[in-house]
């Protein structure tokens, strides 16, 4: 997983003194174009973080949360805080730096290898995250942002905030709103049938083994359409039980790609963004190719979660 590594202390889009709480995160299964609303929003000027890997995703969330262990956390009040406070503290210019608890937690983690990140990869987070709060971001982090901005030449409107793009960040959703009731969640979904043959199974293979039974989990389960649709169903079905409010937003990637006249102001709505600034977007937008591609496979698949795609509003046949 590629690192952002080198720092710099002078950014004046990586300040954040005002605000301890995070303007949006968003998220998504694996695979739900969640890396296009990142460009779009860090261009507009929202802080996702300086330590990113390729999709946009930050790293530090990565290496903190994308964990079996997180289930654990997240259900520890004091615990679910101080992982927290250490994301926060790698966005932030201030003098405030990790406690020796925070500290302590980084290290231990560098120790213990999720499925999908190498021991390498743990090794050189622990170093730049400590790095990271005591020197600033990353000056390659914030050139790709900036990089971004010159391309589309955007504007800044969201300047100042600050949230992260992690697709796992579905899995502490509920728990984030609790303690950001403020918050702004932004839920990236497509077609569940569609996502059963994506190239990106990391969720299903990180989750799956606490999800599915022993008897699901044989030959290569991880790269079954009909587990990957399960889980697809599982995920968005919790995700719409504990979605309240007006902070929540479920987001079609597809229907996003192919009208955004109609989606592009709905997004803009929910993150208060004036309208005037969605032209200078619209040139990120691709319709994918993947949009339909189930049509193409004829694997079977449980009824039950044909039915729950199906009364989502998608195709099916």
């Amino acid at each position: 997983m590629k690192t952002k590594k080198k720092n710099s202390s002078t950014s004046k889009t990586r300040k954040i003194k005002a605000t301890k709480h995070p303007y949006v995160v968003i998220g998504g299964v694996g695979g739900s174009g969640t890396r296009l609303i990142a460009m779009m929003l860090s261009g507009l000027g929202l802080n996702i973080g300086s330590n990113l890997n390729d999709p946009l995703d930050n790293n530090v969330f990565v290496y903190l949360f994308r964990r079996i262990q997180t289930l654990e956390v997240k259900n520890n009040k004091k615990l679910f805080k101080t992982y927290l406070s250490i994301l926060r503290k790698t966005f932030c210019e201030t003098n405030e730096q990790l406690t020796e608890d925070e500290i302590k937690i980084i290290e231990e983690l560098s120790h213990i290898k999720p499925t999908g990140l190498s021991h390498k990869w743990l090794e050189e987070q622990c170093n730049i995250i400590q790095d990271m709060v005591k020197n600033g971001p990353l000056k390659e982090g914030i050139k790709e942002i900036d990089d971004i901005r010159s391309k589309f030449q955007l504007e800044q409107p969201l300047q100042g905030k600050w949230g992260w793009k992690a697709p796992n960040s579905h899995v502490i959703m509920k728990e984030l709103m609790k303690e950001y009731p403020k918050m702004k969640y932004i839920m990236v979904v497509r077609n569940g049938l569609d996502m059963a043959y994506s190239d990106n199974q990391g969720q299903l293979k990180l989750w799956g083994p606490v999800l599915f039974n022993k008897k699901e989990l044989k030959g290569k389960w991880d790269k079954s359409p009909r587990l990957s649709l399960k889980y697809w169903c599982m995920v968005h079905q919790r995700i719409l039980q504990d979605s309240k409010g007006k902070y929540f937003l479920w987001l079609d990637y597809d229907k996003l790609c192919t009208d955004p006249d109609k989606y592009l102001p709905i997004l803009f709505d929910f993150l208060e963004i004036p309208h005037e600034y969605i032209e200078s977007v619209k040139p990120m937008i691709r319709i994918s190719s993947g949009i339909g591609r189930y049509k193409e496979h004829h694997d079977k698949f449980d009824q039950e979660d044909i039915d729950f795609v199906k009364e989502l509003g998608y195709e099916v046949d």
